[in-house]
């Protein structure tokens, strides 16, 4: 169910240095809300996309509008939100999911069927309770018209790094590497993982009969595991596991003299 409030929520009146794109932002609300709002949008349609087969995407043309999507008990998991935008010559398709954690059917119908011509598919998804993380390489599909998108470079960008182009195999996959975790700042916040997390985009731009299509995925990521970031860390912990074993094993063999 969507409800519609607020023109924009609190605090999103300038567009972040770190993306030329636009945004959508997230509130969670509860266990089964959600506060979404288009950053500004010009024009454009706000569309809802549900796991379950059984219900079908929502679509409203209140532009600008803040809206609360609410879920009912099994029909959780992951849920596509995405901004679409026609203008003459160009056509831009802003998505982003959110993850209910509720139960509710498989995300992979919802993420099969296209929802706009040039589309950029997570393939996959974070399984519950875990995240993208910095410095880990994930595939995502660049799709138009239903079709795989080869040779298509699609540009990462997130808060405090360099934007950097992955260029898709003949699948249309891009194998994204995710950079260093910037410090903590303003676009942080917490994921459903209890983990620290900042966004990030990924965007594609593709031409066909003279028309510009634009498709960006916006999601967030976290820091890479501690043993890849500290290599002194894991070294102390493996010490103090070899340790710890050993003085289990001299215990034993005291204990049966």
């Amino acid at each position: 169910m969507v409800v519609f409030g607020l023109p924009v929520l609190p605090g999103w009146a300038d567009l972040p240095a770190w993306t030329p794109h636009p945004l959508l932002r997230k509130e969670v609300k509860g266990r089964g809300e959600l506060r979404v709002a288009p950053f500004s949008p010009p024009s454009g349609e706000l569309s809802f996309y549900s796991p379950d087969p059984e219900t079908p995407p929502f679509t409203t043309t209140r532009v600008g509008e803040e809206a609360t999507l609410r879920v009912e008990s099994g029909k959780g998991n992951y849920h596509w939100i995405a901004l679409h935008r026609n203008e003459p010559e160009r056509e831009l398709s802003l998505a982003t999911v959110h993850f209910f954690s509720l139960v509710g059917p498989s995300p992979q119908a919802m993420l099969a069927v296209p929802k706009s011509r040039l589309e950029i598919v997570p393939s996959p998804l974070p399984r519950e309770h875990s995240v993208y993380r910095a410095e880990e390489a994930w595939d995502f599909l660049l799709r138009f018209d239903g079709l795989p998108l080869a040779g298509q470079v699609a540009t990462l960008y997130a808060p405090g790094q360099m934007a950097k182009g992955f260029r898709s195999d003949e699948r249309g996959v891009v194998h994204v590497v995710f950079p260093e975790f910037s410090k903590p700042s303003g676009e942080q916040k917490t994921g459903h993982s209890r983990r620290p997390l900042q966004p990030f985009q990924l965007g594609v731009e593709h031409v066909m009969a003279g028309r510009h299509f634009t498709s960006v995925f916006q999601y967030e990521y976290g820091p890479a595991p501690l043993f890849h970031r500290s290599p002194w860390m894991g070294w102390l912990v493996t010490g103090v596991g070899m340790g710890g074993g050993l003085l289990l094993w001299r215990r034993g063999r005291g204990a049966k003299r």
